[in-house]
C-alpha cells in the first residue's frame, strides 16, 4: 500500500482532476494555479522526505455477520446481550437492524488496523425472505438461530437459511460452505430444546456448524462463549482493507452519530456541510468526504441513492418498504401478484404504522429507491397493461395452475434444493425478459411461455419441502427441437447457477411423437444401458429416439444463453432505469447538460435516449428549452444546477453556442465538462483551450466501453454489472 510522505500546499484552493504533473525525470511537479492562467512548479526536496519519520500505514477493516432465523426465535434479544446491552423483550425485527459487535485497534506487521465488527439481526417473516436474498452478500460468519422448544419446525427453519447462505454464496462465485456457521437454540431457559444430543449432531454435522451452543438471553446462558466464538471465528486475512486516514475515521465517525441522532435521508453536500462546521475544517476536503462515504457504503453502513445526490442513513429502510410492497402484491384480491407501479410509489399499500417514515416526502424518495432495488435484483417486473403500469412478482402469486400436477407434454423433470422462492422468481423474470419468450400466463406454481419460433413452452414448480422442489419442463404445439433445447437448457442454466450442479438432479421424459404415450423410465434407462439408442412405443410401435436432446444437438454450436442473458439484464436495467428517471423529474434533477452543434442534431438525439436508458437524465435543448421563454437565461440556470457538461464534438465540430454555453458554465461553476467525440467524426477538428487537457469519450471506440466511461465522468461511479 502507498504511503503519504508529505503534503504540499498549493496556492489554488480547488483546480480539475488530474491537474498534477510528474517530471518525467526530475524531481519537479507542476499544477496550474487559482486563476487556471499560469503554472505552479514545485521542486521536491528528497532528502527531507527520507530523513522524516514516516508513521505506520493505518487501515480499517470490518466483518459482517449475520443473525438468521424464523420470526419469534429469539434473535434480537440475542443480538442486544451480544452488544454488551442489557437484556430486555423485543417485538420481532421488521426489516434488518445492525449493531456493533466490536471494535478494537489491532497492529498487523507494520499496520496499525482498526477492526470492526458488524452483527446484522435479519428478519424472520416469510415476507422478508426474498428481500434479504440482498443482505447475504459478503458474510463472514453466520449465526442460525432456532427455537429449541419446536421439534417439528426447527430443523426446516435451519435448512432453508443454511441453503439461502449456500446460495447467495456461489453467486458471488464462491464455493458451497465456506461461509462459517455457528447454530444456536436460543430462550433455552423456556423448557430446554426438544432436539436430542444425536438430532442436534447430526445437523452440525450436515450443514457444517463450527460449533453448537444453547443459549438464553435474558439469563446469560453461554453469551459469553457464543461472543468469544464470533470474535475468534473471523477470518481477517480474507478480508478486504481500505486506506484508513484520520480524515476517513472523522467522517466515519461523524456518519455514524448523523444517524445516531435519527438523520435518514440528506444530501451528500449537506452532509459534508455539517461535517465543516461540526469539525471547523476550512480546507476544501470535499473530494475527500465523497470518497469515505462510498468506502463506508461498501461495508453497508449508509446507502447512496441513484438520484438527487442522496444519502440514505438508515438503509434498513429499503427492507422494510420493499417486504410490505411485496405484502400488498400477494394480497391482491385476483391473486395476480401484482400492485400498480403509481400505488407502490405513491405509498398507497398497508404498512405498520411504526416502521413508516413520518415525513411524506422522504416517504416517496424511499418508495422509488425500493421499486428499483426490486426491478434491480430482479423480484419484480415492471410491465404495461391496459395502459397501466403494474409491478408483478412472481413469488407473490396466489392463484395455482389448473393442470397441475402432471402437466401434458413434461419433457424434462429437475429436482434441485435450495431457495425455490427465490431460484423460481428470478427464473421467471429472467425468462420474461429474454428476447426470445414472451409470456403468456403465470400462476403460483407454473408459467406459459410462447417462442418467438411458434409453439409454447412452459415450467411448473411442485414444492416437495422447504428447502427442496421440483420442476417440469413441457412443451405444447409440437415445438422444434432448437426451440425445445433452448428453453430447456436456459432452465438447467439458471438452477445451476442458483443451487449448484451437486444439488440438481434431471430427468428426461421419453414420450411417443404419434400417440403421446410415456416411456417407462426403467425400460428407458436398461435400453440405454446396453447403448440402445431407439425404442418401440408400446402403444403405436412408433419408433422413438432415446438420445438425450443435447446428444443430438451438441454439433450445434449455440450461444443462445449469452444472448438471452444479454437480453434478460438489458430489460431488468431498462426498468429500473425508467424507475430513477421518474423521480429524477420530480425533483427536477438534471445529471447532464448537453451543448451540441446544431448541425448535429441527430447524434445528440440518439446519445440523449440512450442516456435516459441507463438511468441518466441529460438537459437537453431540444426537448427542455420552453417556448416563449428568454433561452441564454433559461440555459444559465441550468448550468447553476446541473452536476456535469458533455460537450458533443461532430463531424461539423464546435457551433458557436457551444463556445457561449461553456464560457458561462465556466464563470459559473466548476464542474467536470467531458469532450465527447459522436460516431460518425473521422477527423477530430482542432478544440479551443477549455476543452484541451481534459479527458475525452470518444464513442466510436469500443474499449474502454464508451458509454460506461461517460456515466463514471457524469457521475464519478463506475457502472457495476449486476450479478
Amino acid at each position: 500500500s502507498l504511503q503519504t510522505v508529505a503534503t504540499l500546499k498549493s496556492e489554488a484552493s480547488s483546480f480539475p482532476e488530474r491537474c498534477l504533473t510528474f517530471h518525467p525525470t526530475s524531481p519537479l511537479l507542476a499544477m496550474p494555479d487559482e486563476s487556471r492562467t499560469n503554472i505552479l512548479i514545485y521542486e521536491l526536496d528528497t532528502e527531507t522526505f527520507e530523513r522524516n519519520d514516516i508513521e505506520p500505514l493505518r487501515t480499517y477493516s470490518n466483518a459482517k455477520i449475520v443473525l438468521v432465523g424464523e420470526s419469534g426465535v429469539g434473535k434480537s434479544g440475542l443480538a442486544l446481550v451480544l452488544c454488551d446491552n442489557p437484556y430486555s423483550a423485543t417485538d420481532s425485527t421488521h426489516g434488518r437492524k445492525v449493531f456493533l459487535l466490536d471494535s478494537r485497534n489491532v497492529k498487523v506487521g507494520t499496520q496499525h488496523q482498526t477492526r470492526e465488527i458488524l452483527l446484522w439481526d435479519l428478519a424472520g417473516q416469510p415476507g422478508y425472505r426474498l428481500i434479504h436474498q440482498l443482505s447475504l452478500n459478503d458474510v463472514s460468519l453466520a449465526l442460525v438461530v432456532f427455537d429449541s422448544r419446536n421439534e417439528t419446525d426447527a430443523q426446516g427453519g435451519i435448512q432453508h437459511w443454511c441453503r439461502s447462505l449456500e446460495q447467495v454464496h456461489r453467486a458471488q462465485g464462491a464455493s458451497a460452505f465456506e461461509v462459517k456457521k455457528l447454530l444456536v437454540a436460543a430462550r433455552v431457559d423456556r423448557g430446554g430444546t426438544a432436539l436430542s444430543p444425536s438430532t442436534i449432531q447430526e445437523i452440525v454435522k450436515r450443514y457444517g456448524f463450527l460449533q453448537y451452543f444453547e443459549t438464553s438471553a435474558k439469563e446469560g446462558w453461554q453469551i459469553e462463549g457464543l461472543k468469544r466464538a464470533l470474535l475468534n471465528g473471523i477470518d481477517w486475512e480474507t478480508i478486504p482493507t481500505i486506506s484508513s486516514t484520520d480524515l476517513f475515521e472523522r467522517i466515519k465517525g461523524f456518519l455514524l452519530r448523523e444517524q445516531a441522532s435519527g438523520t435518514l435521508l440528506s444530501t451528500i453536500f449537506d452532509l459534508f456541510q455539517r461535517y465543516r462546521h461540526e469539525s471547523a475544517i476550512h480546507a476544501d476536503t470535499r473530494a475527500e468526504f465523497d470518497n469515505s462515504v462510498r468506502l463506508i457504503e461498501s461495508r453497508g453502513l449508509v446507502r447512496s441513492l441513484s438520484f438527487g445526490g442522496l444519502i440514505l442513513l438508515q438503509p434498513e429502510l429499503i427492507d422494510a418498504y420493499a417486504a410490505s410492497i411485496l405484502e400488498a402484491a400477494r394480497s391482491e384480491p385476483g391473486g395476480l401478484g401484482s400492485i400498480r407501479l403509481q400505488m407502490a410509489l405513491t405509498l398507497n399499500f398497508r404498512m405498520p404504522q411504526s416502521e413508516r417514515v413520518q415525513d411524506r416526502e422522504t416517504e416517496k424518495l424511499l418508495a422509488h429507491a425500493t421499486v428499483e432495488d426490486l426491478l434491480r435484483f430482479e423480484i419484480a417486473l415492471r410491465e404495461t397493461i391496459d395502459d397501466e403500469i403494474y409491478l408483478i412478482f412472481p413469488s407473490q402469486l396466489t392463484r395455482d395452475w389448473p393442470l397441475a400436477p402432471d402437466p401434458p407434454g413434461k419433457a424434462v423433470v429437475f429436482d434441485f434444493q435450495g431457495d425455490w422462492r427465490n431460484i423460481y422468481a428470478t427464473l421467471v423474470v429472467r425468462l420474461s425478459q429474454s428476447g426470445l419468450f414472451i409470456r403468456d400466463e403465470m400462476w403460483r406454481n407454473a408459467v406459459l411461455f410462447s417462442a418467438k419460433a411458434g409453439a409454447s413452452c412452459g415450467i411448473f414448480l411442485k414444492v416437495l419441502d422447504d428447502g427442496a422442489a421440483e420442476m417440469s419442463v413441457f412443451f405444447e404445439g409440437n415445438p422444434s427441437e432448437e426451440t425445445k433445447f433452448q428453453f430447456e437448457e436456459y432452465v438447467r442454466t439458471h438452477l445451476e447457477r442458483r443451487c449448484g450442479s451437486a444439488r440438481l438432479h434431471r430427468v428426461r421424459i421419453y414420450t411417443c411423437a404419434e400417440c403421446g404415450a410415456v416411456m417407462e423410465p426403467s425400460h428407458v434407462d436398461s435400453r440405454r444401458q446396453r447403448s440402445m439408442k431407439t425404442m418401440k412405443c408400446p402403444v403405436c410401435d412408433a419408433e422413438i429416439s432415446l438420445l438425450d436432446r443435447e446428444e443430438r444437438l451438441r454439433e450445434k454450436a449455440i450461444q443462445f444463453v449469452a444472448v438471452m442473458d444479454r437480453s434478460a439484464d438489458a430489460a431488468r436495467d431498462k426498468g429500473a432505469a425508467d424507475t430513477v428517471i421518474e423521480v429524477k423529474e420530480h425533483i427536477d434533477q438534471f445529471d447532464v447538460f448537453l451543448s451540441y452543434n446544431r448541425a448535429d442534431l441527430d447524434g445528440a438525439r440518439l446519445l440523449y435516449r440512450e442516456l435516459l436508458e441507463r438511468g441518466i437524465r441529460p438537459w437537453f435543448d431540444h426537448r427542455h428549452l420552453r417556448p416563449g421563454l428568454a433561452w441564454e437565461r433559461e440555459i444559465e440556470d441550468v448550468l447553476s444546477k446541473v452536476r456535469s457538461a458533455a460537450v458533443l464534438i461532430g463531424q461539423n465540430g464546435l457551433g458557436q453556442s457551444q463556445e457561449d454555453e461553456m464560457r458561462a458554465l465556466l464563470r459559473l461553476r466548476s464542474i467536470p465538462v467531458i469532450p465527447v467525440i459522436l460516431n460518425g467524426v473521422k477527423n477530430i477538428p482542432a478544440l479551443p483551450a477549455f476543452l484541451q487537457g481534459r479527458t475525452w469519450v470518444d464513442l466510436r471506440q469500443q474499449y474502454p466501453p464508451p458509454m460506461e466511461q461517460l456515466i463514471f465522468g457524469i457521475t464519478g461511479w463506475r457502472p457495476v454489472a449486476a450479478a
